[in-house]
């Protein structure tokens, strides 16, 4: 799917590099983020699925973005052992309650970690696992409480 995506990003990009992989806890959505070579734009490809045919890959392009600020080579899948279900077993063999709500891929070249979120009863909690061991380690922070919903009920 990477190599689709960089493909794709290829239209509006001149020299893509991946920088980020991020997926939904449900993996209804994969999105890779690329910068172009100058660091000027973040083009993001976004697949409907890890299933998602390349011609329905959605394009989106953004000038500002935190990936901008961090000049390096970008990622390399090459050499990725631990795929998004092994995190997501790894997150609830530690957390059982954890109901997975986002999976980010990040480093430099072969050098990658996997964030992981969880939506757990007290809150938000984070994890990292190693891709090339699958070894599971806990944010030592609390959970993080999501900002509550209006709701229109009760009037």
């Amino acid at each position: 799917m990477s190599e689709h995506a960089v493909a794709r990003s290829r239209t509006v990009a001149d020299g893509p590099v991946l920088r980020q992989v991020d997926l939904s806890g449900t993996f209804d959505a994969v999105t890779f983020r690329l910068t172009d070579a100058g660091m000027t734009k973040v083009v993001s490809v976004t697949a409907d699925g890890l299933d998602s045919y390349p011609d329905r890959f959605r394009l989106t392009e953004n000038d500002t973005s935190p990936l901008l600020g961090f000049p390096h080579s970008g990622i390399s899948l090459r050499s990725l052992k631990v795929g998004p279900a092994a995190v997501i077993r790894a997150a609830q063999e530690h957390w059982q309650e954890c109901q997975p709500r986002a999976l980010s891929l990040v480093g430099e070249n072969d050098d990658l970690t996997w964030y992981i979120f969880c939506n757990l009863p007290a809150g938000v909690v984070l994890g990292t696992v190693d891709p090339e061991t699958g070894d599971f380690t806990p944010s030592g922070a609390p959970p993080a409480l999501p900002p509550p919903t209006a709701s229109l009920g009760g009037q």
